[in-house]
């Protein structure tokens, strides 16, 4: 078959694109798309990226073709001290193996047995918040949603480690993002002092999770609803059971793509209630119509469509992940489009998400656009939050159900105020945060 010929900016001599790509990875692929449709081809160093706007490219390579593909070791390796060979970052047989036996622990009907946990959490944390107090969201979103994967994860018997755990794991993921922004990998092995932080901070993670490994193993309950009770418990085929270094990996994988990306939806979407006041009303009425004065039940969290619909609309224009990077083992064929063995591959939910040809009026915020049939409508592979094919994200439907509980539970008792002078502006990392957290004061309703 004849290959049609990718085209793409030229770039500078020895950089390419990537000063462009990493100043604003959104932008930068948004006017890839606009100025080259379907596929556009940069640079970035001497590597050649491939960037993908097309559902029909990017389903072969989540699904069509999916096993001539691998993530994009060039930005994994830069963190493997810390995700080691967890689900986001294992491959082949291994990668196989492990999602077979967690994903039991994910279904929806497992991940309903923390639905109670997570409100009486999220309750706690609203009651420390003092009535018409001016707070950042995002960090409330953010410690709140972390107490809930640590609950998740590990019970709340964990007691110190629980605690150190969390606070070097939110030291550490700051650090990240300088890591992989950097041009080149010999320079996270210099004996910089922030290379020496970032190790000293993936010892002590490593040490507590292997605490918390071990008080689970004392206390010998197998009975117990937690996390890693069920990654312990899961068996390969072979009857073995996980090491003690890949339950560090698999629950370091979940607790840091589960709590940020979370807290991330949250804080977005508060602000675009705050500016669409319409779509507040509506999602208040709709709790009030559905919880009354009683308790919040999971029987009542299954009703609650429209909570549901501002939730993906979050999802659709200010995704967590905003790009996602695979690279190919050998010559695939794409459509008309052939691509090299080893280049790198781009898919940017941030741009499909924001198409005029899927979504009308898709710079404005539309909860209601996401009716039953609305969904169907859409071509696979447009609205890819979570990924897609095999490697779609394992916690989604944790994810799902704590961003719609948390908002729930707190706009049933404030209403919040966006504070700041100007929009909020996004810092393009890994993930999609507000560059300056999320000012809001928090007014109670009644």
């Amino acid at each position: 078959m004849h290959a049609t010929s990718v085209e793409g900016p030229k770039g500078r001599i020895l950089l390419g694109n990537l000063i462009e790509f990493f100043s604003d990875p959104p932008r930068f692929l948004t006017r890839l798309q606009r100025e080259y449709g379907d596929i556009a081809r940069f640079r970035m160093g001497n590597r050649d990226v491939y960037a993908l706007f097309d559902p029909e490219l990017i389903g072969q390579v989540y699904l069509g073709q999916h096993d001539k593909f691998i993530k994009n070791r060039a930005f994994w390796n830069n963190v493997k001290e810390i995700f080691g060979d967890g689900l986001l970052t294992n491959e082949g047989a291994s990668w196989k193996r492990q999602r077979r036996i967690a994903a039991p622990a994910f279904q929806p009907r497992s991940i309903a047995t923390y639905f109670d946990q997570m409100v009486a959490l999220t309750e706690a944390r609203l009651a420390s918040w003092a009535p018409n107090a001016r707070l950042n969201a995002h960090d409330e979103m953010m410690l709140l949603t972390a107490d809930i994967v640590a609950h998740a994860l590990f019970g709340a018997a964990t007691g110190s480690h629980g605690t150190v755990l969390l606070e070097t794991i939110q030291r550490i993921e700051h650090m990240i993002p300088q890591r992989m922004k950097r041009p080149f990998r010999f320079l996270n092995q210099l004996p910089l002092p922030s290379n020496q932080r970032y190790r000293r901070a993936a010892k002590t993670i490593e040490a507590e999770i292997f605490a918390c490994i071990e008080e689970h193993e004392q206390q010998a309950d197998a009975q117990r609803n937690t996390l890693l009770q069920h990654l312990m418990n899961a068996r390969y085929d072979d009857g073995s059971k996980m090491s003690r270094k890949q339950l560090r990996d698999e629950v370091l994988n979940v607790f840091l793509a589960g709590h940020d990306t979370t807290a991330i939806t949250l804080s977005w979407s508060f602000y675009l209630l705050a500016t669409h006041p319409e779509a507040e009303q509506t999602l208040c009425a709709e709790i009030e119509a559905v919880l009354g004065d009683g308790p919040f039940s999971y029987d009542q969290f299954k009703s609650l469509t429209f909570a549901r619909q501002v939730i993906q609309e979050s999802l659709r224009l200010y995704p967590a992940a905003h790009v996602m990077g695979r690279e190919t083992i050998e010559p695939v064929q794409l459509g008309d489009y052939q691509l090299p063995k080893g280049c790198t591959v781009l898919i940017s939910p941030y741009v499909m998400h924001r198409l005029e040809k899927y979504f009308d009026d898709a710079e404005q915020f539309k909860p209601e656009r996401w009716t039953d049939a609305f969904s169907k409508s859409l071509p696979r592979h447009v609205f890819i939050a979570f990924g897609g094919g095999p490697r779609v994200c394992i916690g989604e439907h944790f994810s799902m159900m704590e961003a719609i509980v948390i908002l729930v539970t707190v706009y049933r008792r404030f209403h919040l105020q966006y504070e700041g002078d100007e929009p909020p502006a996004y810092f393009a990392s890994i993930t999609l945060p507000p560059r300056d957290g999320m000012p809001m004061r928090a007014q109670p309703r009644h």
